[in-house]
């Protein structure tokens, strides 16, 4: 294999990825559509694939050890597998539109099901009985956006507000979060262009644009109104604390571009993917992965700093 290396758009390059693997080709069936990717200590890949509706377990030289999963409403069955996380030896699975996080062992054995009422947009597994998710819909009553924070008995521990719902128009509050080192959150707008950072405790400690995008730009359908384009994609951050945003339809390079802040919120690089991809995963080593051959091919990047 050749290795990729994506260049920095700076004359003096600061970040770069390098390609050290690839998983998943066109002459071969080992993935159909990966949706979701995680690792775990050792370097073990956990993808979703949706068109399979299965899991799929890889070492870290992408030798398939397991797929557990087939299409059904079953304990440990799929209709739409797509996030997926790794803490403390469990993976966790979301499914797009369906309630509950479904929770494997790390051979990908299925053992419970977190009961949910709502599906969820994204989440994150901090420990055993720390759950933090966003709910993907609005539920009544509730006038305000917020990170839920649940624990595996999904009893609501606390509420981290960052905006205030409109309830007129399409959720233009649906966001992507991830946390650094210290517990503090990043939140990209799906639909908006918007980034903040906020403490533990909900402490706004940034809230900028990076696209001088003033407003959406919004389509007519029967169901009203609702936002043409993706503005943020995926949020993700690495072990210095520098945060990676892969931009959506009003990037330069649609789907391609990453936008590299410093921990403190400035822009200190971006980089454009060789393929649009629908998401980034940054793991314990600073290795990127991304979206290649529509899914098809999952790459990894080593990100390599200057």
């Amino acid at each position: 294999m050749g290795a990729t290396l994506v260049q920095s758009v700076h004359q003096s390059p600061r970040i770069t990825l390098k390609e050290v693997l690839s998983i998943g080709s066109i002459e071969d069936d080992l993935l159909f559509q990966w949706t979701g990717v995680t690792t775990d200590p050792e370097g073990n890949i956990y993808l979703t694939d949706l068109k399979d509706c299965s899991i799929k377990k890889f070492d870290k030289s992408g030798l398939l050890l397991k797929k557990e999963g087939k299409k059904g409403q079953g304990p440990g069955e799929f209709d739409s597998p797509v996030l997926i996380k790794y803490q403390l030896d469990k993976v966790y699975v979301s499914q797009i539109y369906k309630s509950g996080i479904l929770v494997f062992d790390k051979n990908l054995k299925y053992i419970f099901t977190i009961p949910l009422t709502f599906p969820v947009s994204d989440f994150e597994v901090r420990n055993d009985d720390e759950i933090l998710v966003n709910m993907l819909f609005p539920q009544n009553g509730n006038n305000s956006s917020s990170i839920l924070v649940l624990d595996a008995h999904s009893v609501i521990r606390k509420e981290i507000p960052y905006d205030k719902r409109d309830s007129k128009r399409f959720d233009m509050n649906s966001i992507k979060f991830a946390s650094d080192q210290n517990q503090n959150i990043i939140l990209i707008y799906n639909w908006k262009d918007r980034v903040m950072k906020m403490s533990k405790t909900g402490k706004l400690l940034f809230d900028k644009k990076l696209l001088n995008i003033s407003k959406p730009l919004m389509e007519k359908t029967t169901y009203g109104e609702i936002p043409r384009d993706i503005i943020y994609k995926a949020v993700q951050v690495d072990t210095k604390g520098n945060i990676y945003i892969l931009g959506g339809h009003r990037s330069k390079n649609v789907s391609r571009d990453i936008y590299i802040l410093s921990k403190e919120g400035k822009l200190i690089d971006i980089l454009t993917l060789p393929e649009a991809s629908h998401m980034i995963y940054i793991d314990r080593d600073d290795c990127l992965y991304s979206r290649s051959n529509e899914g098809v091919t999952l790459k990894k990047y080593k990100i390599q700093y200057e």
